[in-house]
């Protein structure tokens, strides 16, 4: 069965949503296109870890860093 999501249709997506550059939902959807990068990618992917989207969007590495932005997260995530 073919996916119902393509990487053409996520590019058409993103671009239709109109983010500035550099922003904190632009790095959002950079890492979560950074996952679904090929339609192999999109079939064989069941979840991002939301650790690794915070790892992309803030740049940090330590487990405490990660676990304080988890709140943030959720807010940008909503915000999307």
């Amino acid at each position: 069965m073919p996916a119902l999501i393509s990487v053409q249709g996520i590019n058409d997506a993103i671009s239709a949503l109109n983010v500035k550059e550099n922003t904190l939902k632009d790095r959002f959807l950079k890492a979560i296109r950074s996952f679904l990068s090929s339609e192999e990618d999109i079939i064989n992917t069941q979840s991002i870890p939301i650790e690794e989207l915070i790892k992309k969007i803030w740049e940090i590495e330590a487990p405490k860093e990660i676990r304080a932005k988890r709140k943030n997260f959720s807010g940008l995530k909503s915000s999307v």
